[in-house]
Protein backbone atom coordinates (compact mmCIF):
# COMPACT_ATOMS: atom_id res chain seq x y z
CA UNK A 1 0.00 0.00 0.00
CA UNK A 2 3.30 2.50 0.47
CA UNK A 3 4.67 3.56 -1.32
CA UNK A 4 2.52 3.57 -4.33
CA UNK A 5 3.16 1.41 -7.40
CA UNK A 6 6.64 2.13 -10.13
CA UNK A 7 8.36 0.70 -12.46
CA UNK A 8 10.90 -1.63 -10.90
CA UNK A 9 13.06 -0.03 -13.67
CA UNK A 10 12.63 3.89 -13.73
CA UNK A 11 11.57 3.71 -10.72
CA UNK A 12 8.70 5.98 -11.99
CA UNK A 13 5.32 5.81 -10.19
CA UNK A 14 2.33 4.45 -12.03
CA UNK A 15 -1.12 6.26 -12.07
CA UNK A 16 -4.10 4.49 -11.51
CA UNK A 17 -4.92 4.71 -15.27
CA UNK A 18 -2.28 2.04 -15.36
CA UNK A 19 -3.16 0.24 -12.72
CA UNK A 20 -6.45 -1.42 -14.31
CA UNK A 21 -6.23 -5.40 -14.13
CA UNK A 22 -5.40 -6.94 -17.53
CA UNK A 23 -6.77 -4.07 -19.64
CA UNK A 24 -3.93 -1.84 -18.21
CA UNK A 25 -1.09 -4.60 -19.33
CA UNK A 26 -2.92 -4.61 -22.86
CA UNK A 27 -3.01 -0.69 -23.21
CA UNK A 28 0.14 -0.68 -22.92
CA UNK A 29 1.49 -3.52 -25.15
CA UNK A 30 3.17 -5.14 -21.83
CA UNK A 31 5.78 -2.28 -21.32
CA UNK A 32 6.59 0.55 -18.73
CA UNK A 33 5.08 4.05 -20.39
CA UNK A 34 7.90 5.57 -19.42
CA UNK A 35 10.83 3.59 -20.25
CA UNK A 36 9.07 0.71 -22.07
CA UNK A 37 11.20 -1.68 -20.09
CA UNK A 38 8.93 -5.04 -20.49
CA UNK A 39 6.69 -5.90 -17.91
CA UNK A 40 6.69 -9.14 -16.50
CA UNK A 41 3.98 -11.41 -18.04
CA UNK A 42 3.61 -12.38 -14.29
CA UNK A 43 1.36 -9.59 -13.41
CA UNK A 44 -1.43 -10.26 -16.06
CA UNK A 45 -1.40 -14.07 -14.94
CA UNK A 46 -1.90 -13.29 -11.43
CA UNK A 47 -4.72 -10.51 -12.39
CA UNK A 48 -6.74 -13.24 -14.12
CA UNK A 49 -5.53 -16.11 -11.66
CA UNK A 50 -7.03 -14.79 -8.72
CA UNK A 51 -11.37 -13.49 -9.96
CA UNK A 52 -10.67 -17.49 -11.75
CA UNK A 53 -10.14 -18.96 -8.54
CA UNK A 54 -12.66 -16.92 -7.00
CA UNK A 55 -15.33 -17.84 -9.41
CA UNK A 56 -17.46 -20.38 -7.17
CA UNK A 57 -17.69 -17.86 -4.12
CA UNK A 58 -18.45 -14.84 -6.80
CA UNK A 59 -21.28 -16.93 -8.02
CA UNK A 60 -22.36 -18.09 -4.37
CA UNK A 61 -22.83 -14.68 -3.92
CA UNK A 62 -24.43 -13.92 -6.72
CA UNK A 63 -27.19 -16.62 -5.85
CA UNK A 64 -27.45 -15.54 -2.55
CA UNK A 65 -28.09 -11.82 -3.16
CA UNK A 66 -31.26 -13.09 -5.51
CA UNK A 67 -32.44 -15.67 -2.79
CA UNK A 68 -31.97 -13.07 0.05
CA UNK A 69 -34.07 -10.28 -2.65
CA UNK A 70 -36.50 -12.79 -3.18
CA UNK A 71 -36.85 -14.28 0.45
CA UNK A 72 -36.84 -11.06 2.41
CA UNK A 73 -39.68 -8.53 2.65
CA UNK A 74 -38.53 -6.39 5.40
CA UNK A 75 -35.60 -3.61 3.73
CA UNK A 76 -33.80 -3.41 6.65
CA UNK A 77 -33.63 -7.03 6.97
CA UNK A 78 -32.67 -7.10 3.16
CA UNK A 79 -29.69 -4.41 4.44
CA UNK A 80 -28.14 -6.35 6.89
CA UNK A 81 -28.22 -9.73 4.51
CA UNK A 82 -27.13 -8.70 2.26
CA UNK A 83 -24.18 -6.95 3.57
CA UNK A 84 -22.95 -10.18 5.41
CA UNK A 85 -22.98 -12.49 2.34
CA UNK A 86 -20.95 -9.14 0.91
CA UNK A 87 -18.34 -10.24 4.02
CA UNK A 88 -19.06 -13.76 3.43
CA UNK A 89 -17.89 -13.50 -0.55
CA UNK A 90 -15.05 -10.91 0.52
CA UNK A 91 -12.95 -13.24 2.58
CA UNK A 92 -12.38 -16.17 0.38
CA UNK A 93 -11.51 -13.88 -1.96
CA UNK A 94 -8.96 -11.46 0.14
CA UNK A 95 -7.35 -15.15 1.40
CA UNK A 96 -7.41 -16.50 -2.00
CA UNK A 97 -5.49 -13.17 -3.46
CA UNK A 98 -2.83 -13.47 -0.57
CA UNK A 99 -2.27 -16.87 -0.91
CA UNK A 100 -1.61 -16.45 -4.71
CA UNK A 101 0.69 -13.46 -4.15
CA UNK A 102 2.49 -15.68 -1.72
CA UNK A 103 3.17 -18.60 -3.77
CA UNK A 104 4.24 -16.05 -6.98
CA UNK A 105 6.76 -14.04 -4.18
CA UNK A 106 7.91 -17.49 -2.73
CA UNK A 107 8.85 -19.13 -6.08
CA UNK A 108 10.51 -15.78 -6.92
CA UNK A 109 12.17 -14.52 -4.66
CA UNK A 110 12.62 -17.24 -1.96
CA UNK A 111 10.48 -15.52 0.64
CA UNK A 112 6.59 -15.75 2.44
CA UNK A 113 6.51 -11.95 3.84
CA UNK A 114 4.63 -11.35 7.05
CA UNK A 115 3.14 -8.68 5.41
CA UNK A 116 0.49 -11.49 3.89
CA UNK A 117 0.70 -14.31 5.80
CA UNK A 118 0.47 -11.80 9.44
CA UNK A 119 -2.03 -10.35 7.11
CA UNK A 120 -4.11 -13.59 6.61
CA UNK A 121 -3.93 -14.86 10.44
CA UNK A 122 -5.53 -11.50 11.46
CA UNK A 123 -8.26 -11.66 9.00
CA UNK A 124 -8.95 -15.09 9.84
CA UNK A 125 -9.11 -14.80 13.84
CA UNK A 126 -11.30 -11.84 13.13
CA UNK A 127 -13.81 -13.28 10.97
CA UNK A 128 -14.04 -16.58 12.52
CA UNK A 129 -14.74 -14.65 15.60
CA UNK A 130 -17.63 -13.11 14.46
CA UNK A 131 -19.24 -15.53 12.10
CA UNK A 132 -18.83 -18.29 14.64
CA UNK A 133 -16.45 -21.53 15.04
CA UNK A 134 -18.46 -23.54 12.99
CA UNK A 135 -18.96 -21.44 10.74
CA UNK A 136 -15.55 -22.58 8.67
CA UNK A 137 -14.94 -25.53 11.06
CA UNK A 138 -11.82 -23.53 12.90
CA UNK A 139 -11.77 -26.42 15.38
CA UNK A 140 -12.72 -30.24 15.21
CA UNK A 141 -13.22 -29.89 19.31
CA UNK A 142 -14.97 -26.85 20.44
CA UNK A 143 -14.34 -24.96 23.74
CA UNK A 144 -17.35 -25.67 26.87
CA UNK A 145 -18.01 -21.88 26.57
CA UNK A 146 -20.73 -22.00 24.78
CA UNK A 147 -21.84 -20.57 20.86
CA UNK A 148 -21.11 -17.15 19.64
CA UNK A 149 -18.27 -14.76 18.96
CA UNK A 150 -16.06 -16.08 22.43
CA UNK A 151 -16.42 -19.57 20.64
CA UNK A 152 -15.18 -18.55 17.30
CA UNK A 153 -12.40 -16.39 19.15
CA UNK A 154 -11.02 -18.74 21.93
CA UNK A 155 -11.04 -21.65 19.03
CA UNK A 156 -9.29 -19.68 16.32
CA UNK A 157 -6.56 -18.72 19.21
CA UNK A 158 -6.13 -21.89 19.66
CA UNK A 159 -5.38 -23.45 16.54
CA UNK A 160 -2.88 -20.47 16.16
CA UNK A 161 -1.48 -21.14 19.40
CA UNK A 162 -0.96 -25.48 18.28
CA UNK A 163 0.29 -24.81 15.29
CA UNK A 164 2.62 -22.02 16.13
CA UNK A 165 4.53 -23.61 19.43
CA UNK A 166 4.33 -27.67 17.57
CA UNK A 167 5.96 -26.30 14.28
CA UNK A 168 8.05 -23.54 16.19
CA UNK A 169 9.42 -25.96 18.53
CA UNK A 170 10.05 -29.10 16.62
CA UNK A 171 12.27 -26.54 14.02
CA UNK A 172 14.13 -24.70 16.53
CA UNK A 173 15.03 -28.15 18.37
CA UNK A 174 15.62 -29.81 14.75
CA UNK A 175 18.08 -26.90 13.62
CA UNK A 176 20.11 -27.42 16.71
CA UNK A 177 20.74 -30.71 16.51
CA UNK A 178 20.86 -31.48 13.36
CA UNK A 179 22.33 -27.93 11.61
CA UNK A 180 24.12 -27.36 15.04
CA UNK A 181 25.63 -23.85 15.09
CA UNK A 182 24.81 -23.17 11.85
CA UNK A 183 21.04 -23.16 12.55
CA UNK A 184 19.08 -20.39 12.01
CA UNK A 185 17.06 -19.68 15.18
CA UNK A 186 13.31 -18.23 15.31
CA UNK A 187 13.40 -14.71 16.41
CA UNK A 188 9.96 -15.71 18.44
CA UNK A 189 9.21 -13.08 21.11
CA UNK A 190 5.74 -15.11 21.13
CA UNK A 191 7.75 -18.67 21.36
CA UNK A 192 9.93 -17.75 24.38
CA UNK A 193 6.99 -14.94 25.76
CA UNK A 194 10.30 -12.90 25.86
CA UNK A 195 12.18 -15.25 28.25
CA UNK A 196 15.90 -16.21 27.52
CA UNK A 197 17.63 -18.43 29.65
CA UNK A 198 21.39 -19.48 29.74
CA UNK A 199 23.83 -19.19 27.18
CA UNK A 200 23.34 -21.65 24.67
CA UNK A 201 20.26 -19.80 23.70
CA UNK A 202 17.77 -22.46 25.69
CA UNK A 203 14.31 -20.86 25.59
CA UNK A 204 11.18 -20.58 27.81
CA UNK A 205 9.98 -23.01 24.79
CA UNK A 206 11.56 -25.99 26.24
CA UNK A 207 9.80 -25.73 29.63
CA UNK A 208 6.57 -25.20 27.89
CA UNK A 209 7.37 -28.65 26.02
CA UNK A 210 8.07 -30.63 29.31
CA UNK A 211 4.99 -28.97 30.82
CA UNK A 212 3.01 -30.28 27.94
CA UNK A 213 4.14 -33.87 27.83
CA UNK A 214 3.85 -34.08 31.67
CA UNK A 215 0.08 -33.00 31.36
CA UNK A 216 -0.71 -35.17 28.79
CA UNK A 217 1.47 -38.21 30.42
CA UNK A 218 -0.40 -37.13 33.98
CA UNK A 219 -4.50 -37.26 31.56
CA UNK A 220 -4.72 -33.54 32.54
CA UNK A 221 -8.27 -32.60 31.53
CA UNK A 222 -8.93 -31.46 27.98
CA UNK A 223 -9.70 -27.95 29.08
CA UNK A 224 -6.35 -27.61 30.73
CA UNK A 225 -4.54 -28.05 27.60
CA UNK A 226 -6.84 -26.29 25.38
CA UNK A 227 -6.83 -22.76 27.30
CA UNK A 228 -3.05 -23.34 27.89
CA UNK A 229 -2.67 -22.88 23.76
CA UNK A 230 -5.49 -20.52 23.60
CA UNK A 231 -3.21 -18.37 25.65
CA UNK A 232 -0.24 -19.29 23.86
CA UNK A 233 -2.26 -18.56 20.69
CA UNK A 234 -3.04 -15.21 22.50
CA UNK A 235 0.25 -14.56 23.14
CA UNK A 236 1.37 -15.19 19.40
CA UNK A 237 -1.31 -12.74 18.10
CA UNK A 238 -0.55 -9.90 20.45
CA UNK A 239 3.36 -9.88 21.32
CA UNK A 240 4.72 -11.55 17.98
CA UNK A 241 2.14 -10.49 15.29
CA UNK A 242 0.71 -6.80 16.77
CA UNK A 243 3.35 -5.30 18.73
CA UNK A 244 6.52 -6.98 17.03
CA UNK A 245 5.40 -6.25 13.16
CA UNK A 246 2.53 -4.26 13.08
CA UNK A 247 3.87 -1.88 14.66
CA UNK A 248 7.81 -1.91 14.34
CA UNK A 249 9.72 -1.50 11.00
CA UNK A 250 10.88 -4.53 9.10
CA UNK A 251 12.82 -5.32 6.04
CA UNK A 252 11.77 -8.43 4.67
CA UNK A 253 13.64 -7.66 0.90
CA UNK A 254 16.25 -9.71 2.37
CA UNK A 255 16.27 -13.61 1.88
CA UNK A 256 17.93 -15.95 4.37
CA UNK A 257 21.16 -15.87 4.90
CA UNK A 258 22.86 -18.39 2.72
CA UNK A 259 25.35 -20.02 5.07
CA UNK A 260 21.89 -20.20 7.58
CA UNK A 261 20.14 -23.08 7.52
CA UNK A 262 16.58 -24.45 8.82
CA UNK A 263 14.33 -27.07 8.56
CA UNK A 264 11.06 -24.96 7.99
CA UNK A 265 11.03 -20.97 7.51
CA UNK A 266 9.49 -18.39 9.90
CA UNK A 267 7.56 -17.91 6.80
CA UNK A 268 6.01 -21.61 6.28
CA UNK A 269 5.52 -21.73 9.61
CA UNK A 270 3.05 -18.42 9.54
CA UNK A 271 1.26 -19.57 6.61
CA UNK A 272 0.55 -23.00 8.20
CA UNK A 273 -0.60 -21.36 11.00
CA UNK A 274 -3.09 -19.20 8.70
CA UNK A 275 -4.63 -22.29 7.28
CA UNK A 276 -5.04 -23.66 10.68
CA UNK A 277 -7.41 -20.45 12.22
CA UNK A 278 -9.08 -21.19 9.17
CA UNK A 279 -9.87 -24.90 8.61
CA UNK A 280 -9.01 -26.38 12.11
CA UNK A 281 -6.10 -28.83 12.85
CA UNK A 282 -6.88 -32.19 10.47
CA UNK A 283 -7.79 -30.05 7.68
CA UNK A 284 -4.66 -28.20 7.85
CA UNK A 285 -3.00 -31.57 8.38
CA UNK A 286 -4.57 -32.94 4.75
CA UNK A 287 -3.75 -29.51 3.48
CA UNK A 288 0.04 -29.64 4.67
CA UNK A 289 0.32 -33.13 3.28
CA UNK A 290 -1.22 -32.47 -0.07
CA UNK A 291 1.40 -29.18 0.20
CA UNK A 292 4.47 -31.54 0.10
CA UNK A 293 3.08 -33.89 -1.88
CA UNK A 294 2.38 -31.56 -5.02
CA UNK A 295 6.29 -30.31 -3.60
CA UNK A 296 7.63 -33.48 -4.76
CA UNK A 297 6.24 -33.85 -7.90
CA UNK A 298 7.70 -30.18 -8.32
CA UNK A 299 11.02 -31.34 -7.26
CA UNK A 300 11.28 -34.29 -9.62
CA UNK A 301 10.03 -32.17 -12.57
CA UNK A 302 12.56 -29.26 -11.84
CA UNK A 303 15.53 -32.23 -11.41
CA UNK A 304 14.33 -34.24 -14.35
CA UNK A 305 14.56 -30.69 -16.47
CA UNK A 306 18.37 -30.63 -14.55
CA UNK A 307 19.30 -33.93 -15.56
CA UNK A 308 18.08 -33.33 -19.19
CA UNK A 309 20.24 -29.97 -19.80
CA UNK A 310 23.17 -31.33 -18.10
CA UNK A 311 23.43 -28.54 -15.50
CA UNK A 312 26.29 -26.75 -13.99
CA UNK A 313 26.87 -25.07 -10.95
CA UNK A 314 26.70 -21.79 -10.98
CA UNK A 315 30.37 -20.47 -11.35
CA UNK A 316 32.23 -23.91 -12.06
CA UNK A 317 33.30 -25.65 -15.44
CA UNK A 318 33.04 -28.88 -13.09
CA UNK A 319 29.83 -31.31 -14.37
CA UNK A 320 28.46 -32.45 -10.90
CA UNK A 321 27.23 -35.90 -10.40
CA UNK A 322 23.51 -36.25 -9.83
CA UNK A 323 23.62 -36.23 -6.05
CA UNK A 324 25.71 -32.68 -5.81
CA UNK A 325 23.00 -30.92 -8.30
CA UNK A 326 20.33 -32.33 -5.73
CA UNK A 327 21.55 -31.44 -2.63
CA UNK A 328 22.64 -27.70 -4.25
CA UNK A 329 19.40 -27.22 -5.47
CA UNK A 330 17.61 -28.19 -2.09
CA UNK A 331 20.49 -26.05 -0.21
CA UNK A 332 19.16 -22.65 -2.33
CA UNK A 333 15.66 -23.07 -1.55
CA UNK A 334 12.89 -25.64 -1.17
CA UNK A 335 9.52 -23.51 -2.57
CA UNK A 336 7.11 -24.93 0.02
CA UNK A 337 5.17 -22.15 0.71
CA UNK A 338 4.06 -22.10 -3.02
CA UNK A 339 3.12 -25.99 -2.63
CA UNK A 340 1.11 -25.24 -0.02
CA UNK A 341 -0.40 -22.40 -1.21
CA UNK A 342 -1.57 -24.50 -4.54
CA UNK A 343 -3.52 -26.97 -1.75
CA UNK A 344 -4.69 -24.00 0.39
CA UNK A 345 -6.58 -23.15 -3.15
CA UNK A 346 -7.73 -26.71 -3.11
CA UNK A 347 -8.94 -26.75 0.28
CA UNK A 348 -11.24 -23.68 -0.20
CA UNK A 349 -12.95 -24.92 -3.16
CA UNK A 350 -13.36 -28.50 -1.34
CA UNK A 351 -14.13 -27.34 2.09
CA UNK A 352 -15.61 -24.06 2.22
Amino acid sequence: MSPGSFCPECKTPISWLYKLPLISYLLLGGKCNNCKTQISVLYPIVELLVPLLSSKFILKAANNAELIQKISSNFQEQIIDQALNFVDFLFPVILISITVALAVIDEKYKILPHTLTYSGIVLGVVFISVFGSSYYESSDIFLPVGDGYLTGLLSSLMQLGIVFFSLDALTHIINKIYYKQDALSIASSGLTLGVKALEEKITLVYLLLIILILSLLMNFQDFVLHYLFVILGASYLINEIFRDFFFTKHDQSIPLEENKKTVLGGGDVAMIAMISVIFGLSKTLLIVLIGFYLLFVFLMFKFIKIFYQGAFDKGTEEKLSGLEIIKSNLARHVPLGAALAVSFIAGMMFFS
